[in-house]
């Protein structure tokens, strides 16, 4: 029995000593970082970054577990907002969490892992200008390593690992901050809007319901017009005053232009859109699709000009889609009320 006790304290005695050497002989702390140019503006690579909900689009880590359970907090864009998860042993456990943003140019993570092994770690997303109206964006990733993981840390390619992560991130990011529509290719203006007045159903409801009230209340607003013998002076439209992302929450109406509305009734209100400066695009194509995208673009074009958005949004539907049998030629004009 003494034997075997003073064979286990050896080999715990190497296994110490083992220890203390590699906490001694390994790294304090790691750091790496991977560049991409972006043929996209600034403004509309910096929300794919800043807002956390829109990183499975492109982030690496998502494809580890698809049922990993995501929950966001904070307002998106901001300081102080972030995420935690919590998935399978790849994906692990953690909470991830804006400490520093500089719009459109710089944006700081603190990563507190929890599973499989506690640390923390700092990533640093970097957008410089590059030439011919690209963005370089630059992804770094520091962390402090414990004494007690440093010896793991010999037999470990953390640069391999990290960078090629970050690698295959930042291409997936190219590819989704470049698929969408330019505002060159969207042939985004500044105009005057004049002054026009609607018939509307106008409520608050969640951003998920919205695609289900317009088949619900668009042929009830039609109907209103008719019953009352109005004029129609335009094409349907959408107005959002506010668009919530974070709790899916939007102020919004389903409006039809008309002239000398009179008074609403019941459920229909008169909106009257004062005349005012406006940026405009037309998209083509089937609603939803890349309309997310467009709107980002206008987005980018107003922070470009220095311009300050107003309420409401609005989308015309200058094309019924039930009977254009081609989804790539039906029109939605986009106006940004801005001064």
């Amino acid at each position: 029995m003494n034997k075997i006790l003073k064979v286990i304290g050896a080999v715990l005695l190497v296994v110490a000593v083992a220890l203390v050497i590699g906490g001694l002989l390994g790294p304090k702390s790691f750091k790496t970082e991977r560049s991409v140019v972006i043929h996209a503006p600034r403004h509309l690579i910096f929300t794919q970054i800043a807002d956390y909900r829109r990183w499975p689009e492109w982030s690496p880590w998502y494809e580890l577990d698809t049922n990993c359970r995501y929950e966001y907090f904070g307002t998106q864009g901001q300081a102080d907002a972030g995420y935690h998860w919590s998935g399978n042993k790849k994906a692990g456990q953690g909470e991830m969490r804006t400490i520093e943003i500089a719009q459109d140019m710089r944006l700081v993570s603190r990563l507190h892992f929890i599973k499989p092994f506690k640390s923390v770690a700092h990533a640093t997303f970097t957008l410089d200008s590059a030439a011919d109206g690209d963005t370089k964006v630059t992804w770094g990733f520091a962390n402090d390593i414990p004494f007690l993981m440093r010896p793991m840390m010999l037999f470990m390619n953390m640069e391999k690992m990290i960078g090629s992560d970050y690698e295959k991130g930042l291409a997936k990011l190219k590819k989704v901050c470049e698929a969408a529509p330019a505002a060159s290719e969207l042939e985004i203006m500044t105009m005057e809007l004049p002054a026009q007045t609607y018939i509307a159903y106008r409520t608050q409801t969640s951003t998920d319901s919205v695609s289900a009230l317009f088949p619900r209340w668009m042929p009830k607003v039609y109907d209103y017009v008719k019953a009352h013998k109005l004029e129609m002076a335009g094409a349907p439209a959408g107005f959002y005053y506010t668009w919530d992302l974070e709790h899916k929450k939007t102020d919004m109406a389903i409006a039809i232009p008309v002239k000398n509305a009179g008074k609403g009734e019941g459920d229909y209100q008169v909106l009257t859109i004062p005349a005012t400066r406006a940026v405009m695009a037309k998209y083509y194509g089937p609603y939803n699709e890349k309309m997310a995208e467009t709107h980002s673009a206008l987005g980018a074009f107003i922070a470009d000009q220095k311009l300050t958005k107003k309420a409401p949004v609005i989308e015309s539907y200058v094309t019924d889609p039930a009977t254009e049998k081609d989804p790539a030629k039906v029109e939605t004009d986009i106006y940004y009320p801005v001064e």
